[in-house]
Formats: C-alpha cells, structure tokens, sequence
C-alpha cells in the first residue's frame, strides 16, 4: 500500500500518466544524436543548487521522500576557479 502511494506520488510530481516511455528501446546512437540541447560545462553557481533543492522540497512536501534532505553538500563548486583563470 505504501509502495503504491508512493509510485503514484512520484508519477503526479512528474505528470506522467505512466511509465510507457521507460520501456522504449534506446540506442547508444539516439543518445549520442540528441542535441536538442547545447551541451557546456558550467561551473556550479547558487540558481543550480536553489533548483534541485526546491525539487527534493517539493518530493518531501508531497511524501515522495520522508523528510526534507540538504542537497548542497555533494555540489562541488571547485571547479567554479576555472571559468576565471
């Protein structure tokens, strides 16, 4: 019962009627032919991390994870001294 409250937690956050789209065949070449979008390393900035901690506030608001989670601590912002070298 848990297990099913949660999926259909996760699927509502995500507003996907299903998972039809995960059992759809992939190829190394699709993947490597998707430039739908600009690809470009970026050093870490403030805007990155505020939006993937709003997404884990949001999965906890609605139940998807139990409590609210930090998601700073694994950003690594070391890199961020290269873009002005």
């Amino acid at each position: 019962m848990f297990r099913a409250a949660r999926r259909a937690a996760i699927l509502g956050a995500l507003a996907m009627p299903s998972l039809a789209w995960a059992q759809a065949p992939v190829t190394l070449r699709a993947v490597l032919d998707n430039v739908s979008q600009p690809r470009r390393l970026a050093p870490v900035d403030d805007a990155a991390v505020a939006s993937h901690q709003a997404v884990a506030d949001e999965f906890a608001r609605i139940g998807v994870i139990p409590r609210r989670v930090n998601v700073a601590p694994p950003w690594d912002r070391n890199f961020a001294r290269l873009g002005r070298a």
